[in-house]
C-alpha cells in the first residue's frame, strides 16, 4: 500500500482510498492535478503559469494562440501575474477614428482639435498656442495625409 498525499488537506492517504478520511475530499481529483515544479502548490494539470508563484510550468505553444509573459519576480505574493500579448502588430497610443481624426485635422486642423481628439492634449495646446503663426495649419495638413495613408483595423480605427 502506497501513500499519497490528500490534494485538499494534505493528509497523507491509502492510494487505494476513494475519498480522504480526514476531510471527505474525492481522491480521484489528483489525476486532474499536477505539482508546481517552483513551489510545490498542488494546481490543475492545464495551468501554464502557477496561479501562487506565478512561474511557468510547462512550455508554451504559440501556434495559434495569444503569447503569455509570466511575471519571474520572486516574491511570494499569493497573486500571480501574467501579461498576454496577442500576435498582431504593436500598437502604442489611442485608438481613433480614421474618418473623424482627417475630418477635424483638414477642418480644425490649425486649432489642433484633431490632436487633442487623439489623446495628444500637450500637442493640442501648442497648435493652440501658436495658431496665428499658421504653422499649426501646415503640420495639420501633414498630419492629414499621415492619417490618410496609416492603415484602419477591422473597425475603422487608426492608432495614434
Amino acid at each position: 500500500m502506497a501513500l499519497i498525499t490528500c490534494p485538499e488537506c494534505g493528509h497523507e492517504v491509502s492510494d487505494k482510498a476513494a475519498n480522504c478520511p480526514h476531510c471527505g475530499s474525492p481522491m480521484n481529483n489528483a489525476q486532474n492535478k499536477k505539482y508546481c515544479q517552483h513551489c510545490g502548490e498542488l494546481i490543475d494539470k492545464e495551468c501554464v503559469v502557477c496561479p501562487k508563484c506565478g512561474k511557468q510550468v510547462e512550455s508554451l505553444s504559440t501556434a495559434g494562440q495569444p503569447q503569455v509573459i509570466v511575471n519571474t519576480n520572486n516574491n511570494n505574493s499569493a497573486s500571480a501575474s501574467a501579461t498576454v500579448i496577442h500576435n498582431s502588430p504593436s500598437h502604442y497610443g489611442k485608438p481613433v477614428s480614421k474618418v473623424i481624426y482627417c475630418l477635424l485635422a483638414f477642418f480644425l486642423g490649425g486649432f489642433g482639435i484633431h490632436k487633442f481628439y487623439a489623446g495628444k492634449t500637450g500637442m493640442g495646446i501648442l497648435y493652440i498656442l501658436f495658431c496665428w503663426t499658421g504653422i499649426p495649419l501646415i503640420l495639420s495638413l501633414i498630419d492629414l495625409v499621415i492619417g490618410l495613408l496609416k492603415k484602419s483595423d477591422e473597425y475603422g480605427k487608426i492608432w495614434f
